[in-house]
């Protein structure tokens, strides 16, 4: 069960010549319709609530701010609508693990009940 609070998603769109190079080769850019044909990135923010792997004993787990920052594009080889996930800030000094053990791209931030889209930095 995915347990949320404060869940906000703000969408912007951006230079597709930028946002392409965050994203696999697999993956395309899914442009807006507009003549300039921009890049959408969003920021998904809330509050887990008892966040634990599936097979964590017991219903207690990590509750924390986190802010995904993400890339919406197309899978060039099944045509399927997808987000590309660039960065995760996470206000819990927990964040490293999923980094190390399997490569996932979180950040801990210190987290004082918020956290800011300036949190991190994407290179």
């Amino acid at each position: 069960m995915v347990d949320l609070g404060g869940f906000t998603i703000a969408t912007w769109t951006a230079p597709a010549q930028r946002a392409e190079s965050f994203l696999p080769a697999r993956l395309a850019l899914r442009l807006t319709t507009d003549p300039d044909a921009q890049a959408l990135v969003s920021a998904v923010a809330f509050r887990d609530r008892h966040l634990r792997p599936a097979w964590w004993p017991g219903r207690r787990g990590l509750s924390c701010w986190q802010v995904n920052y993400r890339i919406y594009a197309v899978d060039r080889a099944t045509g399927a609508d997808v987000v590309w996930f660039l960065a995760t800030a996470i206000g819990s000094r927990w964040g490293w693990i999923p980094r190390l053990a399997w490569g996932m791209p979180w950040h801990p931030v210190p987290c004082t009940g918020s956290i800011t889209a300036d949190a991190i930095e994407l290179h």
